[in-house]
């Protein structure tokens, strides 16, 4: 029979996931780097535990390419370290002479009229690697909002404010919104029916989302069964937020980004689609997928906790029978 401990392994594992609840995301200490780097292998230092983006400009930038890098670092700050934690912000003065000049030039960035040059050295660059591990910003947009959409697309970090949407869970709540309007009876038992389904959805997108996901999944799931307990639940909490939002100046970004999110969600409950005949379908098919994992999943990890894969009881070994063939065998070669 397996170990107990490898057997329960994958349910304790299961029950983190299901049972966790994301901790509140904290407020960002990190900045981008200020101090210009005069070396490649000061940048290279940096890349050791992260990547890095290089920004090449001028020693005195100004304009509006430099006010949106200047934004840049303000989202990048404004944000959680853990949702950063991928990629660190440093710039190269390309005129210093003092060696902004000769990074310039080992970058491909020393001609004046191309700044500001950005490019993403990955994690582990080393100078052997260099310059194939080095990836350039090429897009003429160098806003602040492309740049940040750059480096998430490259690193996954993400920076500024981010409000997330789970389209399979806006159309459930639009489905559980329009529930019992012909009949309320049936409404209220298709209402519930909804609720946990929206439970079963949330527990799949946690297995293979971020922890942004995940939290924005417990989000829906809790609007679901608040609303199942008051009606009117969506509508109370939109005002309470807004008027909250409005009132508090001293907001931390994290918060106000979070209250966000909550807004977001709850609008899909307040204001809610209507959905045309092919997302009705869509939305069968895909509840239907996911119950059908979630059942299999189920199944397959009750046979490795309750399986019968016991091992066969060994039959004991009868030690005089085994010492009288040994005998028998010697007398057979003596003979």
């Amino acid at each position: 029979m397996a170990p107990i401990r490898s057997r329960c392994l994958p349910a304790l594992l299961i029950a983190v996931a299901i049972a966790a609840v994301p901790a509140a995301v904290s407020a960002g200490t990190t900045k981008c780097i200020e101090d210009p780097m005069n070396t490649l292998s000061a940048i290279l230092r940096e890349a050791d535990d992260s990547d890095v983006f290089v920004r090449v400009d001028k020693q005195y930038a100004y304009g509006d390419d430099s006010k949106q890098y200047d934004e840049l670092c303000s989202a990048y700050e404004k944000s959680s370290d853990d949702r950063k934690k991928q990629v660190k912000i440093v710039k190269v003065n390309g005129d210093d002479t003092d060696g902004g000049d000769g990074v310039a030039k080992e970058l491909g960035a020393d001609d004046e009229d191309t700044w500001p040059t950005y490019f993403l050295i990955k994690k582990g660059t080393k100078n052997s690697d260099f310059p194939q591990s080095v990836k350039a910003y090429e897009e003429e947009d160098r806003s602040s909002d492309k740049l940040a959409e750059f480096l998430h697309r490259e690193t996954g970090a993400t920076i500024g404010s981010f409000v997330y949407s789970l389209g399979m869970m806006d159309t459930l709540a639009s489905k559980f919104v329009d529930a019992g309007k012909e009949d309320a009876r049936y409404g209220e038992i298709q209402r519930r029916a909804i609720a946990f389904g929206s439970k079963i959805m949330a527990i799949m997108i946690k297995f293979r989302a971020d922890n942004d996901l995940k939290m924005v999944a417990d989000l829906y799931v809790k609007a679901f069964f608040k609303i199942l307990e008051s009606d009117d639940y969506a509508q109370k909490q939109t005002d309470r937020i807004k008027k909250l939002m409005e009132k508090d100046n001293s907001m931390s970004n994290a918060k106000r980004e979070q209250m966000s999110q909550k807004l977001h969600i709850l609008s899909k409950f307040t204001e809610p689609k209507e959905l045309t005949d092919a997302e009705n379908r869509s939305l069968l098919i895909n509840i239907g997928m996911n119950v059908v994992l979630f059942v299999a999943f189920v199944v397959t990890l009750l046979q490795m906790i309750f399986g019968s894969g016991e091992e066969a009881e060994k039959e004991p070994v009868d030690a005089e029978a085994v010492e009288e063939a040994e005998d028998e065998e010697v007398d057979e070669k003596e003979d």
